[in-house]
């Protein structure tokens, strides 16, 4: 135990001499340098006049408008809404410095080797939609609604967006010869199983596919938009509630969009994906 303690004291003073507090500052605040010190707009309260001063020398900052104030770590926990321990492992990995780890139990080993599957898997699918939209026959439908929608190729290789076979079993089968399983297909709530007999089927069929990313940029779940009326009453399916995708936790676009609203501390919120989709279109 003391001995994980001296490694994470070792750890958090390495993160902060590497963690350069004008450059952090300067992802969201635009700073200026009078004498030894610089100079912002505080990102915590609107202002006009700058009050918001950062010391490099002591590795500080301070406003003296709402009077936050403290080192590198507590304005990441600020600026981003995290916990100590989280906003001084995003600032480990932006500097590449290995995070020091404690003993894992099997429990938590297994919970790693899960989740890492299963964001494997839709990654995967992720890819396997896009591939069928832009370079096979299923696609051409999808395509021509996207450009009725406004949406550019470039749009869609952005977003990754896909269109998923109008059969039972392309997915899967393509995935299982990737060497995905059955159960992590399941549990990634890419397929159903069968109500009758044994076997399973996939879930999304003659859809435009948008995978939704987690805020760390990770594939957790798909939302497909019929494009057959009378295919489906669902206009929109969504990948079931999963370990890993909480509909009502996720904000669609976040993962692209957070650097952009916290520099401008200020955010703009619209009612579906493809709402959000065509304000990038539209720059």
């Amino acid at each position: 135990m003391d001995d994980m303690k001296e490694k994470f004291a070792n750890f958090k003073e390495q993160v902060r001499q590497a963690a350069d507090i004008v450059s952090i500052v300067s992802e969201t605040v635009d700073l200026k340098r009078k004498g030894s010190r610089y100079w912002g707009c505080c990102p915590f309260h609107g202002e006009k006049t700058p009050s918001f001063t950062v010391d490099p020398a002591r590795g500080l900052y301070h406003c003296f408008g709402c009077g936050a104030g403290g080192d590198v770590f507590s304005y990441v926990m600020k600026r981003d809404n995290l916990s100590f321990f989280d906003a001084m492992k995003q600032l480990a990995e932006k500097y590449g410095i290995p995070v020091p780890e404690r003993a894992k139990s099997a429990q938590e080993i297994a919970r790693e080797k899960e989740t890492k599957e299963v964001m494997a898997a839709n990654d995967l699918a992720s890819r396997f939609f896009h591939s069928c939209l832009v370079n096979t026959r299923y696609g051409e439908k999808g395509l021509k609604y996207l450009a009725g929608r406004g949406i550019r190729r470039d749009i869609i290789d952005s977003f990754d967006l896909g269109m998923a076979p109008p059969d039972f079993h392309t997915l899967s089968q393509a995935l299982e010869k990737r060497g995905v399983s059955e159960t992590v297909l399941l549990k990634a709530g890419l397929v159903s199983q069968r109500q009758r007999g044994n076997g399973i089927y996939d879930k999304f069929r003659a859809r435009v596919m948008i995978p939704i990313r987690n805020p760390r940029g990770k594939v957790v779940g798909f939302t497909g938009r019929i494009l057959d009326k009378d295919a489906s009453p669902a206009k929109y399916m969504n990948t079931g509630e999963t370990a890993w995708f909480h509909k009502g936790n996720l904000l669609f676009g976040l993962d692209r969009a957070s650097a952009a609203i916290r520099k401008r501390q200020q955010a703009l919120i619209v009612e579906g994906h493809k709402d959000a989709i065509s304000l990038h279109a539209a720059g």
